[in-house]
């Protein structure tokens, strides 16, 4: 496992989490499951991999200014 990202809890309520994460190159966030539905909003181009419960895994591109459901 690489470098662990930056993590910053912005709103965590019972309706909605929202967290800022800062990648610097090569960094994740580790593996971790979803509690909610889930929106990247990228501030920059966001390359990323996806990891999947079954061991599979899903390569994604966010253009900056763009949001994707995961």
């Amino acid at each position: 496992m690489g470098q662990t990202c930056t993590a910053k809890m912005l709103v965590d309520d019972e309706r909605t989490r929202v967290t800022r994460f800062e990648f610097q190159p090569d960094q994740e966030t580790g593996w971790h499951e979803h509690q909610y539905d889930y929106v990247i909003a990228a501030v920059t181009d966001c390359e990323m991999k996806i990891e999947h419960p079954d061991g599979g895994d899903t390569s994604v591109f966010v253009a900056a200014g763009d949001a994707m459901l995961v």
